[in-house]
């Protein structure tokens, strides 16, 4: 248990927390996420680390500190900021609630209506994660995403489909405003009516191209089926 641990490891668990205080609550403050929200929690962290070396300095000896109070929590701090930069460390404090493809998404008063077309081999999908498209569909990607309250910042739904000579190909960026405290997340819908049979991913991202939430699906290309029949969810 951490109890049994050395001086060392607690401190390090301690800055762990005291970091996750300040990501937590800087960004709803301030009601944005980014570089800067990371770099505020990042200084405010050393800042309460250094107000105890300054507290403890005169009790404790300057070499002590260093040892078991200084050094570990910088070095905790800086593995923050090495997995910031490598893109490790998910863009707290939003999370996406739900991610799928449809056919159709209509909005009735504040609910949302979610037409996918069932598959029998699959019933435990409740969206079109295999997209048999016909003449005239668009492909509906609707998504919620929970953020705090006054928090109020911009998302961007990237889609990008697959090559198999050059991988994957980003095809648009499409930014959505989003504002936190609803109960079942902020709900929205981006939709694409120009795109080609094949393998496709939408990734939920920041402004700095953090993700937040993926979706792979296939778009294959059929025939129009009067007896075609959807499947309606509400959200």
């Amino acid at each position: 248990t951490i109890r049994s641990r050395g001086l060392d490891v607690k401190v390090a668990f301690y800055v762990l927390c005291i970091f996750c205080f300040w990501s937590l609550m800087i960004p709803i403050a301030l009601g944005s996420i980014g570089r800067l929200t990371f770099l505020l929690s990042f200084a405010a962290t050393l800042a309460v680390l250094f107000a105890f070396v300054a507290t403890l300095r005169r009790r404790i000896g300057g070499t002590m500190l260093v040892r078991r109070l200084v050094s570990p929590g910088l070095a905790l701090s800086l593995l923050f900021v090495l997995m910031y930069l490598v893109g490790l460390i998910p863009p707290v404090p939003i999370a996406a609630k739900t991610l799928g493809v449809y056919h159709r998404v209509e909005r009735v008063g504040d609910a949302f209506q979610l037409s996918y077309e069932p598959a029998w081999c699959r019933p435990w999908r409740s969206d079109d994660r295999h997209f048999v498209a016909e003449p005239g569909d668009a492909v509906h990607v609707f998504f919620a995403i929970f953020a705090p309250t006054r928090f109020d910042d911009t998302v961007f739904i990237r889609w990008s489909s697959h090559d198999r000579t050059s991988g994957w190909q980003d095809s648009d960026r499409i930014p959505i405003r989003i504002t936190g405290g609803r109960e079942k997340g902020f709900r929205g819908v981006a939709t694409k009516e120009n795109y080609t049979a094949g393998e496709w991913r939408v990734i939920v991202e920041t402004r700095d191209g953090r993700e937040i939430a993926r979706l792979r699906f296939t778009i294959a290309k059929g025939e129009v089926n009067p007896e075609r029949a959807f499947k309606t969810e509400i959200y």
